[in-house]
């Protein structure tokens, strides 16, 4: 059904409502496609139209008695007896497959064609999808599925900021908005709402607008992206994307982190002496600095070490950062309640530049000594329980 048949069938069904004096309900089922939830969206559909949010419906029950239905059909069909003498599949082999379609039908049916397939032995094959192995085999295993991703990640006209967005959503630490992703977009130029409007079928976000969560629907969507042979054009590298991710986050601190971020006025005031510091927090510190502040030394850990010419800007960036924004890092972790995390990131990020570039001049050796020359200006109880952590 092309686009436009689509659009226009369903301005026919409103006319029909409107006119027909029976009682009459029409059901459209079909992803969440851009131009049908604008065309939907119109006051004379809107008044009439009754969404349905089928990921707020649980479909586990019904896979499961699919899953039990087709396997059966499988073991008679097949002669699974003469393979195994115990019950085929094992009840909690059925409970993997179920958990792992997550209430996606298209997942189940792929599972079920490809362990019957009957110039295989189901049993092995069965084996293989519980291994995880499935992920990493022939694209025909997965044909359907891609196709359907395919056909939703072509909705977007650009394939390269397409990847660029799913790969902060796939990579990140916890969920971002798509108001923090475009804060650590920012050097990208571009709004990633435009992305991820044209990918509701693949991807999940609340109804907050730009400020609610940005997910991923289904966790065989995200074993697409991250596997090269399936997803082709759209393969999303974990060791580009963190490093990508990396950068942005310090690159975001560097732009951002000031001294006194929540405007409190005075240095000495306590953490719970302010009151509603948690929606001070949100208030006043950009969505993007707060992930940045939490995640980027994880982002920086999944970064190979001994690559000295893709890390050379890296390895400034966390110079530029260590030299001049440390301290207004510090704060921030303690506002956001995460300052215990200072000691472990600052032992991971010194680990890393161990084995980075010496020509810059910033080893992990000297990230202690940094720590105290920021704090000698500053009476600041945080540092030294920083300085006494790391000696």
């Amino acid at each position: 059904m092309t686009k436009r048949w689509r659009v226009k069938s369903s301005s026919c069904s409103t006319d029909l409502l409107r006119t027909c004096h029976w009682p009459l309900r029409i059901l459209f089922t079909s992803r969440a496609e851009p131009h049908l939830v604008q065309t939907f969206q119109q006051s004379n559909i809107w008044s009439m139209t009754c969404g349905l949010q089928t990921q707020d419906f649980s479909a586990v029950d019904d896979i499961r008695s699919y899953l039990c239905y087709s396997f059966e059909n499988i073991r008679q069909h097949l002669d699974i007896v003469s393979e195994t003498s115990s019950r085929w599949p094992a009840r909690d082999d059925m409970e993997v497959v179920v958990q792992r379609s997550a209430g996606l039908f298209i997942f189940a049916t792929t599972v079920v064609k490809f362990v019957g397939d009957k110039h295989n032995s189901p049993v092995a094959r069965l084996k293989e999808v519980l291994r995880g192995g499935i992920n990493t085999a022939s694209s025909s295993v997965y044909s359907d599925l891609d196709a359907l991703y395919f056909d939703a990640l072509r909705t977007t006209p650009d394939a390269d900021r397409t990847r660029l967005v799913l790969g902060f959503v796939v990579f990140a630490f916890s969920p971002l908005s798509i108001r923090g992703l475009n804060s650590l977009l920012w050097k990208f130029q571009f709004d990633a709402s435009f992305v991820i409007k044209n990918l509701r079928s693949v991807l999940v976000t609340s109804d907050a607008g730009d400020e609610g969560a940005v997910r991923i629907y289904h966790t065989s969507f995200r074993d697409f992206l991250s596997t090269s042979h399936r997803s082709r054009q759209y393969f999303a590298d974990s060791v580009t994307y963190h490093r990508i991710m990396a950068q942005a986050c310090l690159e975001s601190m560097i732009r951002h982190l000031t001294a006194d971020m929540c405007k409190l006025g005075d240095p000495s005031i306590l953490n719970s002496e302010v009151e509603n510091l948690g929606e001070l927090c949100k208030l006043r510190i950009d969505e993007g600095v707060r992930y940045a502040c939490r995640w980027f030394t994880h982002h920086l850990s999944h970064v190979p070490r001994n690559n000295s010419g893709v890390n050379d800007t890296l390895i400034l960036c966390v110079q530029g950062f260590v030299r001049g924004y440390l301290l207004n890092w510090i704060e921030v972790l303690s506002l956001m309640g995460e300052l215990e995390s200072c000691i472990i990131s600052l032992r991971g990020v010194a680990d890393w530049l161990k084995v980075g570039n010496a020509r810059h001049g910033l080893y992990g050796s000297n990230l202690s000594s940094a720590v105290v020359a920021e704090s000698s200006s500053r009476d600041s109880c945080s540092c030294c329980k920083m300085q006494r952590g790391l000696s």
